[in-house]
């Protein structure tokens, strides 16, 4: 597992109040090809991405602010960024990751990210089992307003994918396996951040393939 240092990446998006839930996608060019970057704003601390290089893959990602320094306007921060491959290499069909140095291009575009406008997700909201958690993972969801919006997240982006993809059954195996890894964090959640994160990039990249 690499890890990839990003300038500015997304300065902007961490500017974005951290109820907003906003998309932005960033064009990106390392010198040998380019590829897109889409930043998801999860809350003040973590940030989802999608990397696609429009060609033989795409990265997955969860990204983390480097310490807890507050972040001025205009000024070139630095992200490590951990890639996850999610697809097998086509000529070494294994499992593969890699370390790309990329400055910040420019902005293509920027975009209200779906399920997130107003009514969508109120991050005030509890998941619908918070009336009768059936575990110490779920307890400490409820317990928590920003893990509960993230639940929001991950359940809005669910049915997104469900409906649209045409990949249902694929989707909703893989979203009882992640309910079975997010429970095992217990109340540990730093952890279940985590799995919030991964499973809203993974989500969200069914519709980038």
């Amino acid at each position: 597992m690499n890890t990839c240092a990003l300038a500015g990446l997304v300065l902007a998006a961490l500017a974005t109040p951290a109820d907003a839930q906003s998309t932005r996608s960033f064009r990106c060019d390392d010198g040998v090809r380019p590829f897109t970057i889409r930043v998801t704003v999860l809350d003040q601390r973590t940030i989802s991405a999608n990397a696609i290089d429009g060609r033989t893959r795409t990265l997955r990602l969860t990204l983390h602010r480097n310490g807890e320094r507050t972040y001025a306007g205009g000024a070139e921060n630095e992200y490590n960024i951990t890639f996850n491959a999610s697809q097998d290499h086509a000529s070494l069909n294994k499992p593969y990751s890699e370390t790309i140095e990329c400055p910040l291009v420019r902005a293509a575009q920027s975009q209200p990210r779906p399920g997130s406008g107003p009514g969508d997700i109120d991050p005030g909201s509890k998941p619908a089992w918070c009336v009768n958690p059936a575990n110490l993972a779920q307890e400490t969801v409820c317990d928590s307003a920003e893990l509960s919006r993230l639940d929001g997240v991950v359940s809005v982006a669910y049915r997104r994918a469900v409906a649209d993809s045409g990949r249902g059954a694929e989707i909703r195996r893989e979203q009882s396996r992640w309910v079975s890894r997010r429970d095992a964090c217990g109340e540990d959640r730093a952890c279940l951040r985590r799995r919030y994160g991964e499973q809203i990039s993974l989500l969200e990249g069914y519709f980038n393939n």
